[in-house]
């Protein structure tokens, strides 16, 4: 018999092949592909040719039969040749593969420690931001109570600054209802007046400082408010890190992330909104633009605060003064009217005395007229009856006619200055009167005012002295 040695890729071949062909179906699915010769052959060139078999070879497995031992030896030779060639394609192929994992797991530890490096440089600028945030919401929480018991202060000054106010007010209505004589604008009105200026002054500039002290801590709490958001930011970004460096011993298996990966994948799908170093500057630049905001508004609320306690030790002191001087001007006011009063009494009682002379001298005066009547009486009834019972011969201007004649005249002359006298007294009298009745009303509206100003400076502030 002959035998026929085919060589073992063309036993591979001939496994790829099908060996019968069915034409049934098996496990209840659709009828297989019937396979003619002319499929077998050309499935048979497919494959063949995916193995990589020469002409020769594929001759000889087409018809062993009429190949030549030269070209059968041929044949397995060659098959031995690309046999060896591809083994050693394949080592090299492995060798290649294991320096290509070796060079990725090495850049794979560099970027490692690349990352790890960043992390604790990220999470140590994170811890200083996060310790400067701290301080700078520590002070700036200090500054907001300050200010607080600043604007505080502040209002209680202005709620001080109303009695005073009321006060001063009240003095001033009840003046007006001083007698018009008394209606003068004296150095106690213009204090009064001035005392009122004052703390109306003081009411609205300490108004305007506690509006403005507010406003400011309002502005101060937003940026507070920022602060307190960009610390817990900070303080979850260096959580985050921090167990982000102690996950990198997981070298990359993600089932030792928590929640086995899911939040390293969907923080991967997600993905950063910015990216770089840029990112990172454009992130430390704002924390410190937002302390640079605190420190400045932190020296705002302290100068606020010094300026408010200067403002209310000054308005105090002057609104004090203006109190004090309108008190003071008010008691000199009072001590004046009052001797001003007892001056008028004094004038007064003067005016009476001279009043009850020129009374006296004027019914002496009167009496002395009326004791002129009977000697000129009796001297013109003697005239009269000489010239009557005369003669005619001895009716003569003798030394007695003359006599009465003169006697009779100065008798005229002195009724007449006695009369005279007697209306004098008589004008000076009324005129006395007068001047009594003027000084009474002057000295009326003078004890009316006293006592109005003295019941203005008997009210202390403690009390409600506008009530009255």
């Amino acid at each position: 018999g002959l035998f026929v040695i085919i060589p073992r890729d063309c036993l591979r071949l001939s496994r790829m092949l099908p060996t019968t062909p069915s034409t049934g179906s098996r496990n209840g699915s659709s009828p297989r592909r019937q396979y003619t010769p002319r499929t077998a052959r050309s499935t048979f060139q497919a494959s063949a040719h995916m193995i990589g078999l020469s002409d020769n070879a594929m001759d000889a497995f087409r018809n062993p039969m009429t190949l030549k031992p030269e070209d059968w030896r041929r044949a397995t030779q060659e098959q031995f040749y690309q046999s060896e060639e591809i083994r050693r394609a394949a080592a090299d192929n492995m060798r290649r593969s294991t320096s290509a994992q070796r060079a990725a797991q090495h850049k794979r530890m560099e970027a490692q420690e690349d990352i790890s490096g960043l992390l604790k440089s990220k999470v140590k600028t994170t811890e200083g931001l996060i310790k400067n945030l701290r301080h700078r919401l520590d002070s700036l929480r200090s500054a907001i109570v300050l200010a607080n018991e600043s604007a505080k202060r502040l209002a209680e000054s202005h709620t001080r600054k109303e009695s005073p106010l009321a006060v001063c007010t009240w003095r001033l209505e009840r003046r007006k209802r001083r007698p018009k004589s008394e209606l003068v604008v004296d150095p106690c009105q213009q204090c009064l007046e001035e005392e009122k200026r004052v703390i109306d002054k003081a009411r609205k500039e300490l108004y305007a400082a506690a509006h403005y002290t507010k406003k400011l801590i309002v502005e101060a709490e937003d940026i507070y408010n920022s602060l307190d958001m960009d610390h817990r930011d900070k303080s979850q970004a260096a959580l985050v890190d921090k167990r982000c460096l102690q996950w990198m011993s997981a070298s990359g298996n993600v089932s030792a992330l928590p929640n086995g990966g899911a939040s390293a994948r969907a923080a991967k799908e997600i993905g950063p909104k910015f990216g770089g170093e840029s990112a990172e500057r454009s992130r430390v630049m704002n924390t410190q633009h937002l302390s640079d905001f605190s420190r400045d508004m932190e020296a705002r609320l302290h100068n606020t605060v010094a300026k408010n306690q200067q403002l209310i030790q000054q308005l105090d002191r002057d609104c004090d003064v203006a109190t004090k001087t309108s008190e003071s001007q008010l008691k000199k006011k009072i001590n004046e009217t009052e001797q001003l009063a007892q001056g008028l009494h004094d004038q007064i009682n003067l005016i009476d005395d001279k009043i009850e002379n020129s009374v006296r001298t004027l019914q002496q005066t009167r009496d002395q007229l009326r004791a002129y009547d009977a000697p000129m009486a009796v001297a013109k009834t003697q005239l009269n009856w000489r010239r009557s019972m005369m003669p005619g011969p001895e009716v003569i201007d003798d030394p007695v006619h003359k006599g009465l004649q003169n006697q009779l005249r100065s008798h005229a002359g002195d009724t007449q200055a006695l009369h005279d006298k007697i209306r004098s007294l008589e004008h000076t009298i009324r005129q006395l009167e007068t001047t009594k009745a003027r000084l009474l009303k002057n000295m009326e509206d003078k004890t009316k005012a006293r006592d109005l100003d003295r019941t203005l400076n008997m009210y202390p502030h403690a009390r409600g002295a506008w009530l009255d």
